[in-house]
């Protein structure tokens, strides 16, 4: 497919973790753009989601399937994530390298980062808030360590983590 015909959408429904994040990377160095999905989305939903956004094919646990129907997403676009905003329905929210870059610099201006610095991601890499942290590490040069998920005990452990991302449940 050319670029200016658009770029093939890769869902993924995979468990957060580093095989997740191994596989958002992977699109992005073959060209693709992902859309990272939450491996516990019943089918119903899954069905749904799949429906909108209109992926080229759906990478599980199983392996890689083939989508009837796909869509290709404008050549700009890396990365589609599933959100149902206010409205309840499933839409693709389309993020280029520009906006994912864009919303990292600033935050990473507003805390004074300095190159080197590394990440802990322990959000989920199916939001925004996990892929986030993925996309501060490349621009500090660093690789995050990333968690499957939230664990207090093993955030404890980690070492050589100067920076990480939480919500205010987190902190509860």
């Amino acid at each position: 497919m050319s670029e200016s015909a658009g770029r093939r959408l890769v869902a993924l429904r995979l468990p957060s973790g580093p095989a997740l994040a191994r596989a958002v990377q992977r699109c992005w160095d073959d060209g693709d753009a992902a859309a990272p999905l939450p491996a516990d989305l019943p089918e119903p939903e899954l069905a749904r989601v799949l429906a909108e956004l209109r992926p080229h094919v759906l990478v599980d646990e199983r392996g890689t399937t083939a989508l009837s129907e796909p869509e290709p997403v404008p050549a700009d676009v890396v990365l589609v994530v599933a959100t149902s905003g206010s409205t309840g329905a499933p839409k693709g929210v389309q993020l280029s390298t520009a906006a994912l870059e864009a919303s990292a610099r600033a935050g990473l201006s507003r805390i004074q980062a300095r190159p080197g610095e590394r990440w802990l991601c322990c959000l989920p890499l199916h939001h925004i808030g996990g892929l986030q942290v993925r996309v501060r590490s490349r621009l500090l040069g660093a690789a995050p360590a990333v968690h499957a998920r939230f664990d207090p005990a093993a955030v404890a452990r980690e070492s050589g983590v100067t920076l990480m991302a939480l919500v205010p449940t987190m902190l509860g």
